[in-house]
């Protein structure tokens, strides 16, 4: 196991496990704060004392009392701080394929099992409090085998949570082979994805993707139109849109501000891009959700 500041790598078998922390694993504010934001990993939050909100794109979630809820890539949300004294352990984690043959395809059990995420998935977590308090001490721990028993821990709580997943599994599926169809694209969609999340909201290019890519603009442009059936400009557009509805829905965000965070310099500009999304206009959008 690697581990630094921020991550921990762990490999099992053929799949590497990287957890990720967000400033520390446990999160002890509370206030008002909106923060927006999605990522390509999943992102786990576990309710340790007092409740934590959270605004997603399909509702509004609440976990306390040991609750756990997991965010899926690239689902837009936000984390709603709790009141004072609430205290939540949360960290993003992801799951990606070793190149080489193993008897068990632990792989492929845990990507099925954190498919079923869709937008957002909660748990009850009760179970899993002597873990989490394990992981807590091991992490502040000096101790020479602090870090084998952190990775075990780890393990422990995804593959226990990939398991209430997929409970009609009894067994870890065996004799794992390695996949080739079109890994080199799957993983320029992966990037494109990543890039296009993270900076949606700034001026950005195909110029700029393409550079981050190490490709030139006529090659991703022809990966983008492959893999999501629509050119650059109209790809952005529609990432945009999502975050500007997100916002239009759930806050009371003035318009004009909310075009600057999805990365409009101008209201006219994004205007248009809305109008071309939705059908009609931003603030015709805010009426109609605010007459339902």
């Amino acid at each position: 196991m690697e581990q630094t500041e921020k991550a921990i790598v762990i490999e099992i078998e053929n799949a590497i496990i990287k957890i990720e922390m967000q400033g520390g694993f446990f999160d002890f504010g509370f206030g008002d704060k909106f923060r927006v934001h999605n990522h390509g990993d999943f992102e786990f939050h576990m309710a340790i004392q007092g409740k934590s909100e959270f605004l997603t794109e399909s509702g509004r979630y609440t976990i306390a009392d040991s609750d756990i809820l997991i965010v899926e890539p690239y689902t837009i949300h936000s984390c709603v701080d709790g009141i004072e004294k609430t205290v939540k352990m949360s960290f993003c984690f992801s799951v990606a394929r070793l190149n080489k043959k193993t008897e068990n395809d632990i792989y492929s059990f845990l990507i099925r099992a954190f498919e079923t995420v869709k937008g957002i998935k909660m748990l009850h977590g009760k179970k899993y409090g002597g873990i989490v308090r394990n992981i807590l001490f091991e992490f502040h721990s000096k101790n020479s085998l602090s870090e084998v028993r952190l990775k075990a821990y780890f393990l422990l709580l995804v593959t226990g949570l990939a398991r209430d997943m997929e409970p009609e599994t009894h067994a870890l599926p065996m004799k794992a082979e390695a996949r080739k169809n079109g890994k080199e694209q799957g993983l320029y969609r992966i990037m494109i994805e990543e890039y296009i999340n993270y900076n949606y909201n700034k001026e950005i290019s195909l110029g700029h993707l393409a550079k981050a890519l190490h490709l030139c603009e006529k090659q991703t442009s022809r990966i983008i139109q492959k893999e999501f059936g629509m050119n650059f400009r109209e790809f952005v557009s529609k990432i945009r849109c999502r975050a500007a509805v997100f916002l239009l829905t759930n806050t009371d965000t003035a318009i004009t501000e909310i075009a600057e965070k999805v990365g409009y310099s101008t209201y006219n500009g994004f205007y248009r891009m809305f109008v071309s999304c939705m059908g009609m206009s931003p603030e015709q959008y805010r009426l109609k959700i605010k007459k339902l």
